[in-house]
């Protein structure tokens, strides 16, 4: 008995995450964008643009001369972004909500580690925390952007 009320809170906990998700993601399909009215920022829609993965200062390289659909000023997300759109909103890549292409390990957020420069913080959609690694490890990147991309 208790195995089946178990199980029944955990599909309720699913099932209110999913329908969470929609409620504060807004999908811009023309520019590609999703906008977080939580966060007040942007994500790009393809969470893995670049197709590649990256060490931290190549991304950062990358992601400042991107241009996407006419839109600049993209950046790598917080780590506390990064948490949040797991967490807080839901999305995973069984999840993956309106996003395409999210993968399931590491990607870099713009946090860099303060006690030791030659590493930044990251996010694990797979284990769904974050960690820290070298700078010279290879992760993916999801550009965001503050506001809204209309």
């Amino acid at each position: 008995m208790r195995k089946w009320l178990f199980v029944i809170l955990c599909l309720c906990s699913f099932l209110w995450m999913s329908s969470r998700a929609a409620a504060d993601l807004v999908l811009q399909d023309e520019l590609g964008c999703v906008y977080d009215t939580d966060l007040n920022i942007s994500w790009m829609q393809n969470a893995n643009p670049s197709r590649e993965r990256m060490t931290w200062s190549d991304g950062l390289r990358w992601i400042s001369e991107l241009n996407h659909t006419g839109l600049s000023g993209w950046r790598l997300p917080s780590i506390e972004e990064l948490e949040h759109i797991n967490k807080v909103e839901g999305i995973s890549p069984s999840n993956p909500g309106p996003f395409e292409n999210l993968e399931p390990y590491h990607y870099w957020s713009n946090t860099g580690y303060a006690s030791q420069p030659r590493y930044a913080w990251g996010y694990s959609f797979f284990w769904m925390y974050p960690d820290w690694g070298w700078i010279g490890y290879h992760h993916y990147i999801w550009p965001v952007r503050d506001g809204s991309c209309q």
